[in-house]
């Protein structure tokens, strides 16, 4: 598992604007401020297959990973 963190006013802490994901990735967002607001968008390439993309399970990810239950059942309220 991997915590990136993306935009202002973190840049100097390591922050950045945008983030390349390797296919296969799993990803998730939260506001690390949750009094503030925050823009989430994707863009693929070559280009997007409904074939090929998978909403998470967190019932099927808890039994999976269940080091990770609690991180799961956040992201999938």
């Amino acid at each position: 598992m991997e915590t990136r963190i993306v935009g202002d006013p973190l840049l100097e802490e390591g922050a950045s604007y945008h983030l390349a994901i390797p296919a296969g990735t799993w990803i998730a967002a939260e506001l690390t401020d949750k009094t503030q607001y925050g823009l989430y968008s994707e863009t693929v390439t070559p280009g997007f297959e409904y074939e090929d993309f998978e909403v998470a399970d967190p019932k099927i990810l808890c039994q999976q990973f269940p080091e990770y239950k609690e991180l799961f059942l956040r992201f999938s309220k």
